[in-house]
């Protein structure tokens, strides 16, 4: 049994023996839980789940960083006076190529303001993203080094 399925597991045991089977419940046997797998870690040697759950914070805290600091740079962006913010479309290389990892890479491209993913090449090597940012190789390379690199630890 995996580390996270016997943590769900422990869970559940949890809400049943406290007697009301409910979100917070859960919520709290899972920390109980964790608390529990991370004291016998050196039992089942299961240190490399406690670093997945810490990179998923990572990416998910990360995620809404990054979330709200293109969301003002947009509006900034939109009450220049003068002038329409431009946009273009462009093919960006991809390392991973896992649909799991594609799917969650689109998803944070798309939810970040300016950006939405217009789909994979058919050869799945680059993803096709239509974006208001100044330059091509800007995107680029805060796609390869920032999106890419934190779904890769987590994913991975």
């Amino acid at each position: 049994m995996t580390p996270f399925a016997f943590n769900i597991v422990l869970a559940v045991i949890w809400a049943v023996l406290i007697g009301r089977v409910d979100l917070f419940n859960f919520l709290v046997g899972m920390a109980f839980g964790a608390l529990a797998l991370f004291l016998s870690r050196g039992i089942w040697g299961g240190a490399g789940y406690f670093r997945r759950i810490g990179r998923t914070l990572s990416l998910i805290a990360w995620s809404a960083l990054e979330l709200v600091s293109a969301a003002f740079i947009e509006a900034l962006s939109a009450f220049r006076i003068g002038r329409a913010p431009e946009t273009v479309r462009i093919e960006v290389p991809l390392t991973i190529d896992r649909d799991a990892e594609i799917a969650v890479l689109s998803s944070l491209i798309s939810l970040s303001p300016g950006t939405l993913v217009l789909g994979l090449t058919s050869d799945r090597a680059r993803l096709i993203v239509r974006t208001s940012a100044k330059r091509k190789s800007e995107i680029e390379a805060r796609i390869k080094r920032r999106f890419e690199r934190h779904i890769l630890e987590v994913m991975r």
